[in-house]
């Protein structure tokens, strides 16, 4: 027998920007629901080193029923987002379920059984909102574990007067050995392709990128992979030449996976590029009652389509999903989100 203390309409896995965007809306219309994630409420965003600036205008990145401005009138930083995702949720009233990590999920009598690390829960519909930057690619090499390789840019100033090497060769890659020069490392880029794709990176950063390569203030060595790490040095191999690099850090820029294993307990039907089937009007899977929204519907993305700007769209079609398999007249009413508003693209 389900307790009714935790048995809700409406679960939300991920607490990122378009998961609290969902409940601030749901919220609104008194619809009864629970939210978790694994981490703090924009886990992935907190995860941003330090000061990091948004690519998108702070109109875009907004979230239903708050504005959002930056004093500068500039794109906001990291800080400034996650500020204003603190506020939306206390303007909201929300109750995230932080650090409790959805581990079970199935679907039985028309609900959906969920335990989580701290409880067992029930819902009559689900939505998966966990973005698409859960676990970071790996190299598979000798040394790729040791104390000094990172998954990621942390805090540049870290590596004050340290050399860095820095591996991949798109925007975040690029991104990080500017931030690490700016911030006084000595940066070596190594790029398995023999040139920068123009497409892969913003051309403000990558302009200035090869300008500090052609000066010699980084190092690169394209057509190059990354053999095997060890305290003080690398192994790179360029064109059938092995090379010996030193270094004190290693910095992987090299993207990130989703975790589409919730998915796969409810054996929702997945497309040949590993996304998971759902309908393009309603978000909802071939599992009835399992919507997705978010960067999720990526699944691990090669190339960054899906981001918070052109996710905001999902918010109302879930919605208009949840109304139509809740028969919940406040959801069926009328639309939450005034697009016009807003210069969303569709995915």
């Amino acid at each position: 027998m389900r307790n009714i203390k935790n048995s809700f309409s409406v679960a939300i896995i991920g607490a990122g920007p378009i998961g609290l965007e969902l409940a601030g809306c749901l919220k609104k219309k008194g619809v009864d629901f629970i939210q978790f994630d694994k981490g703090q409420i924009g886990e992935s965003v907190y995860k941003y080193p330090p000061q990091t600036r948004f690519f998108s205008s702070p109109e875009k990145i907004s979230l239903y029923g708050k504005a959002f401005e930056t004093p500068s009138q500039e794109k906001a930083t990291r800080e400034e987002y996650l500020a204003y995702l603190r506020n939306y949720c206390l303007d909201n009233k929300l109750d995230v379920h932080t650090f409790e990590a959805v581990t079970g999920l199935k679907r039985q009598n028309g609900h959906f059984d969920i335990q989580t690390t701290k409880g067992s829960y029930s819902s009559k519909a689900l939505v998966f909102a966990q973005g698409g930057l859960t676990f970071p690619r790996k190299l598979k090499i000798p040394g790729e574990n040791l104390a000094f390789v990172y998954d990621t840019l942390i805090d540049p100033h870290t590596f004050f007067k340290s050399k860095v090497l820095v591996v991949g060769g798109k925007n975040s890659a690029a991104e990080a050995s500017l931030r690490l020069f700016h911030a006084g490392a000595f940066v070596t880029l190594v790029h398995r392709k023999a040139s920068f794709d123009k497409k892969a990176i913003k051309y403000w950063i990558l302009s200035e990128l090869m300008g500090r390569i052609k000066n010699g203030q980084i190092n690169c060595f394209c057509s190059a992979v990354l053999e095997e790490i060890r305290e003080g040095e690398a192994t790179v191999l360029q064109k059938k030449k092995r090379l010996i690099l030193p270094n004190d850090f290693v910095v992987k820029s090299i993207g990130f996976e989703a975790d589409l294993s919730l998915m796969h307990q409810l054996k929702i039907p997945f497309s040949n590029k590993n996304t998971p089937i759902f309908s393009k009007e309603t978000m909802e899977t071939k599992v009835k009652g399992a919507f997705v929204m978010g960067t999720v519907i990526g699944g691990t993305q090669n190339k960054f389509e899906i981001f918070i700007e052109n996710s905001h769209p999902h918010v109302d079609k879930v919605l208009a999903g949840l109304g139509r398999y809740l028969n919940h007249p406040q959801l069926k009413k009328e639309k939450t989100r005034i697009e016009d508003n807003f210069s969303m693209l569709e995915e």
